[in-house]
């Protein structure tokens, strides 16, 4: 992978430091772990790992950055026949024979992601809650002793240093937000990076069947119409509503067929619990429809309750206490505790809550939407408007502000899916990360436990993507984070010598954006490219002026070319990737200005480089259909 090193003074490398989100202590040290090019150091893993499983990459991820920083390769043993003894020299990784033996206490009251990094005698203990979080710890590690952090796919940072002092520590640590997946390609497909970010994937986290393999809009996954739908193998065409389009959790008032249904659920349940107790989650989340049924009881419930989720919550209150009494039976997983997570999306966004005295002080409707403490929520306001907080009231986004609050009392645990980008014009500037904080901070009080962050599903991504990516999985960790710093630390990183100019570039286009949305040219929504991508808000000399822009930027990385050949291809990717929109701008909506030949040749260069770079996609499909309309 390629990167970009800062070098710091080893003096900086030991000093006291403490992390907004973290607690613990960093102490100097007179003792080194590499000194002069050599070290005693190794790096012990539990026997018997695969090279995939999480505590071996995690050593891996340990010995490859720290090689990185000092030249030195660390050696990775198994923990056979080893314990603990302060005179040990190690890097101890996970739940291994060092570890049982040292008498340093786990912290089961952590998050799925948590982590402690524990310094005892001369050994560091990487301990996580689980396998993921032993991960996130050497990711801290290093980060507090050699600088390391994760900004792009191809940029990070470390410090190289020729000796590196030991630094004591005792430090717990966990994401304000417990889980946080990115849909994306890159964080998807490239472990390393996502690991790096210290993002989830889905795999790690949700519970799903067989059928339907995913945790999205998978109902029929638990009742497949090739099985219960009128013409399958066990026809059971109660479990549907009208047109076969949805689940009737009702099963149309039929009591013998709602047990069933609820039968079906458990056993189904069951098999996905056994096949991956380690995840928590359950995704029962209804078809990607906004019909519901329309048999009495559901059409009653929705009269009663203003919304559809009312149904759905009384289902899942009969089934989670039988979920709950079967897990406490199961010695291996007696412990362990699960939600069932479903939709709060189109039929079913209204919480099934009131706020009689009109004062924002809201209550369950009545106890049978009152969710079990075993039951999820997901929110997915796909209306809202991503330009502000949620907690704007006034605003198109007050519904949203109610239906958090009504959700909170109707459920404990609260999921948020967050739209980053507009579904019609991905080549666009959308939100460029206005109210993001804001609203996280505003959920986190109100129960959130989990983030789906839905992102251009293309390979790379134009518009200042990759730092909203790089600022959103910050803020996950920590929603308090200064946003300025940490802006700045990113365009330092990415554009280096042209940091300043791309900042400036950056700016602009947040303050002409917000310019736009007050003055109604544009829309705050995910489905706002009927504005977005319009000559009306882009304007030949705005287009212009990001292009100079660009210019400026590849002027001022240009004395690197010499320097650092491999150090300019980053650089001038990074710069060359933000040049797409507005190139995109001026071709799409002012191309007539042009001679035929120049336009050829600003459309065929466009193209070159966005194959060059991976970037796939355009208004949620291909990107081939704009060549296409380009005639090219």
């Amino acid at each position: 992978m390629k990167k970009i090193f800062t070098v710091f003074l080893i003096t900086l490398l030991t000093a006291v430091m403490l992390l907004s989100y973290g607690c613990g202590k960093d102490n100097k040290s007179n003792k080194f772990i590499v000194k002069d090019g050599q070290t005693e150091y190794k790096i012990v893993v539990p026997d018997g790992l695969e090279l995939a499983d999480n505590e071996m990459f995690a050593a891996t991820e340990l010995r490859e950055l720290l090689y990185e920083a000092t030249g030195v390769n660390f050696e990775i043993i198994e923990d056979t026949g080893l314990t603990h003894d302060d005179g040990n020299k190690y890097f101890s990784v996970g739940n291994n024979s060092l570890f049982k033996s040292s008498g340093i206490e786990k912290d089961e009251s952590l998050t799925y992601n948590g982590f402690q990094i524990v310094t005892k005698g001369d050994t560091v203990y990487f301990i996580g809650k689980s396998t993921n979080g032993t991960i996130n710890a050497v990711y801290e590690y290093l980060s507090r002793t050699l600088h390391f952090d994760q900004y792009t796919l191809e940029v990070y940072e470390i410090d190289k240093v020729d000796s590196f002092a030991f630094a004591e520590m005792d430090v717990k640590m966990q994401p304000d937000i417990p889980y946080q997946e990115f849909e994306l390609k890159e964080v998807k497909e490239n472990r390393k990076f996502r690991q790096r970010m210290r993002l989830n994937k889905k795999e790690e986290i949700y519970l799903w069947t067989e059928y339907k393999a995913t945790w999205i809009h998978n109902t029929f996954g638990w009742y497949p119409l090739e099985i219960y739908g009128p013409e399958g193998t066990d026809p059971h065409p109660k479990f549907y509503g009208a047109n076969y389009q949805q689940l009737c959790y009702n099963a149309n008032g039929d009591e013998a067929e709602y047990q069933l249904m609820q039968d079906i659920f458990l056993e189904t349940a069951k098999e996905i619990i056994l096949a991956n107790p380690d995840n928590r989650v359950i995704g029962f989340t209804h078809e990607d429809m906004d019909i519901w049924c329309s048999c009495d009881l559901c059409a009653e419930a929705k009269a009663k309750y203003n919304t559809d989720a009312g149904v759905v919550i009384q289902f899942l209150n009969d089934v989670a206490p039988r979920l709950r009494e079967w897990v406490q039976s199961v010695p291996e997983i007696e412990n362990n505790t699960y939600e069932i997570m479903f939709f709060a999306y189109n039929p079913t966004v209204n919480p099934p809550a009131s706020d009689p005295e009109g004062d924002g002080t809201y209550a369950p409707i009545d106890s049978s939407v009152d969710a079990d403490p075993w039951v999820a929520v997901m929110l997915a306001p796909i209306l809202s408007d991503q330009y502000i907080p949620y907690n704007s009231p006034g605003t198109v986004n007050e519904p949203y502000l109610n239906g958090l609050l009504g959700w909170s009392v109707c459920c404990d645990n609260v999921y948020l899916w967050v739209y980053n980008y507009s579904y019609v014009a991905n080549l666009l500037p959308f939100s460029m990360a206005n109210a993001t904080q804001a609203t996280k901070q505003f959920f986190l009080e109100h129960g959130l436990k989990g983030v789906f962050e839905e992102y251009v599903h293309g390979k790379k991504n134009t518009a200042f993507t990759n730092y909203n990516i790089y600022m959103q999985s910050k803020i996950n960790w920590d929603v308090d984070l200064d946003l300025r710093a940490l802006t700045e630390k990113f365009f330092n990183a990415v554009y280096g010598e042209a940091s300043s100019v791309m900042k400036e570039f950056y700016d602009q286009i947040r303050m002409s954006i917000e310019v736009k949305y007050r003055e109604g040219l544009i829309n705050g929504d995910c489905w706002s490219g009927d504005r977005l991508d319009s000559s009306d808000a882009w304007p030949y000399a705005e287009l212009v002026m990001y292009n100079n822009y660009i210019d400026k930027a590849f002027e001022a990385i240009e004395p690197v070319k010499i320097l650092d050949p491999e150090r300019y291809e980053i650089l001038y990717d990074n710069i060359l990737l933000e040049s797409l929109f507005p190139r995109y701008g001026v071709i799409e909506y002012y191309g007539h200005q042009y001679t035929d030949d120049v336009l050829t040749q600003m459309k065929l260069a466009f193209r070159e480089d966005a194959q060059n770079l991976g970037v796939d996609t355009m208004n949620a499909t291909s990107i081939t259909g704009v060549y296409e309309k380009w005639g090219i």
